[in-house]
């Protein structure tokens, strides 16, 4: 245990942490971030930092622990995020009998995330998956090769993921089942009404999401996902291209090759040829 005035820093021997300092991963301090990590946190584990001189967010992945919110102990679940500002209290810990695990992210108190609010410490929801998973790999490749260009990329992600939740941009849980069985089955006949049964949710309802995450409309993005396909089956399958044409849901080699193109600025039998010339070895 680390206590100074009225800090109080306690890790305790059960809980578990993988640390990133920006000391042994240079490219975080150019996306403002000082450190990140991944905890895995049992009681005793404690923090509490008056007016601290960083930005943080605290995004919960599995159990759940307490934050300080408006003065009052509250806990914060998988799927949601504590939000602080540099100079303010920052207090959560772990609860007894409990175990917890959070991503979290220390950003420079100027020009930090500049969404976080300043006035209090808040909750928000939010999917801590993606950030984790950069957190993990930067972590990884910090300990073994090291690679500038890795790190480098791999710190993007984490400011990009750390961005999006400062934002408070959040993933509905909803639309990605959708995507996910769109992505799974192209070529069904899929349709608006279609969709939204899927989401559980209004077809108006859905396109608001819709466009509120991605910008563009339900339909326009099983379209997206269906180009996406067809780029791989053109690029590692040998399949006719009538035969790629209904596999991702399209009746006619025209219509498919109309809207390959638009897409990706060539046909698809030329995108094929290029493709494949690309990855033969020179």
């Amino acid at each position: 245990m680390h206590q100074m005035l009225s800090e109080i820093h306690i890790i305790g021997a059960r809980t578990h942490e993988r640390i990133v300092l920006r000391e042994a991963c240079p490219a975080l301090w150019q996306h403002r971030i000082t450190m990140c990590g991944l905890t895995e946190a049992r009681a005793p584990y404690r923090m509490e930092r008056p007016q601290v001189g960083f930005s943080e967010m605290v995004v919960g992945l599995e159990g759940t622990g307490r934050v300080l919110v408006d003065g009052a102990w509250r806990e914060l679940a998988a799927g949601e995020a504590y939000l602080s500002t540099a100079g303010q209290d920052q207090r959560f810990c772990a609860i007894p009998g409990r175990r917890w695990s959070f991503g979290w992210v220390h950003l420079r108190p100027t020009g930090a995330i500049t969404c976080i609010p300043a006035t209090a410490p808040r909750v928000v929801r939010a999917d801590g998956g993606p950030l984790a998973q950069a957190i993990a790999a930067l972590h990884r490749e910090v300990l073994g090769p090291n690679d500038p260009g890795v790190t480098a990329n791999l710190a993007a992600l984490v400011a990009i993921y750390a961005r999006r939740i400062g934002g408070g941009v959040v993933s509905d849980e909803r639309l990605w089942r959708v995507w996910r069985l769109v992505d799974a089955e192209p070529e069904r006949a899929w349709s608006l009404p279609s969709l939204a049964e899927i989401a559980c949710m209004s077809p108006e309802h859905l396109r608001r999401q819709c466009r509120r995450e991605l910008g563009k409309s339900p339909m326009a993005h099983v379209a997206n996902l269906r180009m996406q396909r067809a780029a791989i089956l053109l690029r590692l399958a040998s399949f006719k291209l009538e035969t790629i044409a209904a596999k991702v849901g399209y009746g006619s080699l025209y219509a498919f090759s109309a809207a390959f193109k638009r897409w990706s600025g060539v046909p698809p039998s030329t995108y094929r040829t290029e493709a494949r010339a690309g990855e033969k070895p020179s």
